[in-house]
C-alpha cells in the first residue's frame, strides 16, 4: 500500500490550476494553526512547494498560450505583455491575507 505522501505527489501533475490553489491554500491554513508536529509540518511543506510549482508551470502554460492567441486588428499574430505567473500567486497571496482574519500563529510561506 502506497503512503499518503507518494498517493498526493502523483496526482499533484493532475489537478486544475483551480484545484492546486485550493489544496495549497489548505496547507497553508493547517500550517498556519500551529496544532502540527514538525514532521507533519515538513511532509506539508514539501507537497505545498510541488503544488507551487504545479501551479507556477500550468500559468506558464496558460500565458503562452494566450500570447499565440492574441492578434492585432488587422489579423495577424501579435504578442502582448501579459501579466507574469509571479504576478498572480503575488496577487493570490494578498488576497488570502486580506481575508483571513489577524491573530495567527505565524504564518508559512510558500
Amino acid at each position: 500500500m502506497a503512503s499518503k505522501k507518494t498517493e498526493t505527489k502523483d496526482i499533484i501533475p493532475e489537478l486544475t490550476f483551480e484545484e492546486a490553489l485550493m489544496r495549497l491554500e489548505k496547507i497553508v491554513r493547517q500550517m498556519e494553526s500551529g496544532d502540527m508536529p514538525l514532521e507533519e509540518i515538513l511532509t506539508h511543506y514539501e507537497e505545498g512547494m510541488r503544488l507551487k510549482k504545479h501551479c507556477e508551470n500550468l500559468l506558464k502554460n496558460a500565458s503562452q498560450r494566450i500570447a499565440l492567441l492574441e492578434s492585432d486588428e488587422s489579423g495577424e499574430p501579435h504578442i502582448q505583455e501579459i501579466a507574469r505567473e509571479e504576478d498572480h500567486l503575488q496577487q493570490t497571496r494578498e488576497r488570502a491575507q486580506n481575508t483571513k482574519g489577524q491573530g495567527s500563529a505565524g504564518q508559512f510561506t510558500l
